[in-house]
């Protein structure tokens, strides 16, 4: 009884919120042919749309399932397209969009025809909508979608719900408890420990975006919010500048699949012992300096577990305990007390991928696989210090 009332007035961490296919979706065009339109995956034996003559599918039975999933209308949506957030007028004139709308209305002319084509100022809001609204999933990010559900939810640095693209349809669960009808529904789409962009989403939207309003940990001031938290002001500059240079470094390095030994352990140490007592434990910047030591780079693998358990601490806190970028921190941490030949600790943390897993795709250990590729791949970019097929092994 208690339970069921709970549900009357709350959402429930793992809660389906909302499920939708896009409106419209597109293959990266260097892979067009070269992956099957419906599951996407490489082989020999592709065959053209009948249709089209473009695209090409592995079986009948994926031909099938996209012409449907094509044909299939969106039901019961409260938004539209023109629900979709979008650049505001002083970050469009800037020359990249003039010119971009001028090769956008060039491709256009040679398909349908210059008397089809809409005038320039209709191009440029068609296109900043796309540009502001895409998410790219799959491997190799082979598909660009856009899902107009998406705008009925708001951005956030600290989000209740999570995002999981599979099989062409947007998925949005809740990862915390959520009271219905007062508490607005948040997602972020970007990574938030495991990128080493400087800026929040909530932030470039709020500066480059209209209809957004800054999340309330953004609207709170600078060194005040728990990712901005600032203990010492007087002395924070320095730390920070040095931090923001060494999360850069190591994004233009990832870009670049360079060595990331550039970046010493030695260095990051230091780094972290100087932002002590400087910047807040939850600071974005020493939470994602953390995650760039004891992740992305091998150190002494006793200090490696300890400062993996840090992070955990750190990213529960604030995200809470089914926040999907656990993910790749549990499974540093099973391949860590396997190598340390603590299989019973190694263990728990196997138990605490899976669960995660479970938790955002319901398709238990058939689908672990995936979503490790897709964590590691798409918000890392690359396997460094991980035995990856062993640890799949290990894990599955």
């Amino acid at each position: 009884m208690a339970m069921a009332a709970l549900n009357k007035y709350f959402h429930q961490p793992g809660d389906v919120i909302y499920v939708g296919k896009p409106f419209m979706r597109v293959i990266k065009k260097e892979l067009r042919g070269k992956i099957c339109a419906n599951c996407l995956r490489r082989t020999s034996k592709l065959k053209f749309c009948k249709a089209c003559g473009i695209i090409k599918y592995c079986s009948k039975k994926c031909q099938k399932t996209n012409w449907e999933s094509v044909s299939e209308e969106i039901h019961n949506e409260t938004v539209s397209f023109d629900s979709l957030r979008t650049f505001k007028e002083e970050s469009s004139a800037h020359w990249f969009f003039s010119t971009e709308v001028e090769n956008l209305k060039n491709s256009l002319i040679a398909y349908i025809g210059e008397e089809n084509v809409p005038d320039d100022k209709r191009l440029l809001s068609l296109m900043n909508k796309v540009l502001c609204n895409r998410v790219v999933y799959g491997e190799d990010e082979a598909v660009s979608a856009i899902f107009i559900g998406l705008a009925r939810f708001g951005t956030s640095c600290i989000p209740n719900c999570n995002v999981y693209v599979g099989g062409h349809s947007l998925t949005v669960t809740c990862i915390k408890r959520i009271r219905k009808n007062g508490e607005e529904l948040t997602v972020t789409i970007s990574p938030l420990i495991t990128s080493f962009d400087m800026i929040l989403e909530c932030a470039i939207e709020e500066e480059m975006c209209s209809r957004h309003d800054p999340c309330s940990y953004c609207q709170m001031p600078f060194g005040t919010s728990p990712l901005t938290e600032v203990l010492d002001m007087e002395k924070s500059d320095p730390v920070i500048m040095e931090s923001e240079d060494t999360l850069q470094l190591a994004k233009y390095l990832i870009r670049l699949n360079y060595p990331l030994g550039v970046i010493s352990q030695q260095k990051l140490r230091q780094l972290l012992q100087k932002q002590k007592g400087i910047l807040g434990n939850t600071n974005i910047l020493r939470i994602r300096t953390l995650a760039l030591k004891c992740l992305l780079l091998n150190g002494p693998i006793s200090e490696m577990r300890d400062e993996l358990l840090e992070l955990v601490d750190l990213v529960k806190s604030l995200w809470g305990q089914n926040f999907k970028e656990l993910i790749p921190i549990y499974a540093k941490l099973v391949d860590i007390n396997q190598r340390l030949g603590e299989p019973h600790v190694a263990y728990v943390f196997v138990r605490e991928c899976t669960r995660l897993s479970q938790f955002f795709n319901g398709f238990g250990e058939t689908q672990l696989h995936g979503l490790f590729k897709e964590v590691f791949t798409e918000m890392f970019g690359l396997y460094r210090g991980f035995g990856r097929d062993k640890l799949y092994q290990r894990i599955l």
